[in-house]
């Protein structure tokens, strides 16, 4: 999944404060990829060319709630 500023949901939105579930161990493939696409974006944001290309703002974390997923990651 790729992350920026448009798949980010605002706070305004009422799923960001929808309680998020558990997630299974070991994780899924599926919830491995996020929590790797999650790291990419939160590393990306950090390095200005990246962050100014692919529109993201500088972030020292990042759930998955913030974007529309309900999981405790």
């Amino acid at each position: 999944m790729h992350i920026n500023n448009d798949t980010i949901i605002k706070d305004d939105n009422k799923l960001i404060r929808q309680k998020s579930n558990d997630v299974s161990m070991p994780l899924s493939d599926e919830d491995r990829k996020l929590l790797l696409d999650m790291l990419e974006y939160v590393d990306n944001s950090t390095i200005e060319e990246i962050a100014e290309k692919e529109d993201l703002r500088p972030a020292v974390g990042i759930s998955a709630i913030q974007i529309g997923i309900p999981k405790k990651m």
